[in-house]
């Protein structure tokens, strides 16, 4: 089944691609919330490059273009169809142990462009590890190296209801990078439950609308 989700995610991928560059946008395709493009000032396609960013799409126990990473066994990564930000459904990790667990998708991005990243999140008895560095819930992007852009603020500890997080950052030389969903970090891990709602990618300069929902 991974593969599978593997090769779908990599369709979504050049989609994306393509639809930004002749500024079109498609719906009702599964899977996909999309809404007509608009133009960022700098000319650039304002659309939500997410695909299900709401989760509101799936089949079995996964959510259509997300892919559950676990840092350990004892982590569960849920897609949780009752909970959600808007409408009844989101993804969910948890765990007794310290962890840095990710539902995961690869996105295309322009090289060199500003990018913010934002969303929901909601809390129960998130507590960071041992290590000096304390890390929570938080969304993050990482390259294809595996090497994290970086990571929303606030980041999550304690119990929390939904909780709107954002961050900016600049692609650089990437072509594609990964949107993540987690619980922990590379260089501090958290234990506890956290869900994760109303995903969206796009162009800095395009207008942010906190109480957005994809």
């Amino acid at each position: 089944m991974s593969a599978r989700i593997h090769r779908r995610n990599k369709l979504n991928v050049a989609w994306r691609r393509d639809l930004c560059a002749v500024g079109i946008a498609l719906v009702g395709v599964v899977g996909m919330s999309a809404a007509p493009a608009a133009a960022a000032p700098g000319g650039e396609c304002c659309r939500q490059l997410v695909v299900n960013g709401g989760f509101q799409r799936g089949a079995g126990d996964l959510p259509f273009a997300w892919t559950p990473d676990p840092y350990r066994p004892t982590a569960s990564l849920v897609w949780d169809r009752h909970i959600g930000h808007h409408g009844h459904r989101s993804v969910r990790i948890s765990d007794v142990n310290p962890t840095d667990s990710r539902w995961d998708q690869d996105v295309a991005v322009r090289p060199n462009t500003e990018y913010r990243l934002d969303g929901w999140i909601r809390t129960e008895d998130v507590r960071p590890g041992t290590e000096p560095m304390q890390f929570g819930a938080n969304l993050s992007v990482l390259n294809t190296k595996d090497v994290t852009f970086d990571h929303s603020e606030p980041v999550l500890f304690g119990t929390h209801d939904w909780t709107y997080v954002s961050m900016q950052f600049n692609t650089e030389a990437a072509t594609q990078v990964t949107v993540a969903a987690r619980l922990g970090f590379f260089s501090g891990t958290a234990s506890g439950t956290a869900w994760f709602d109303d995903i969206r990618l796009r162009p800095a300069s395009c207008p942010t609308i906190p109480g957005h929902h994809s």
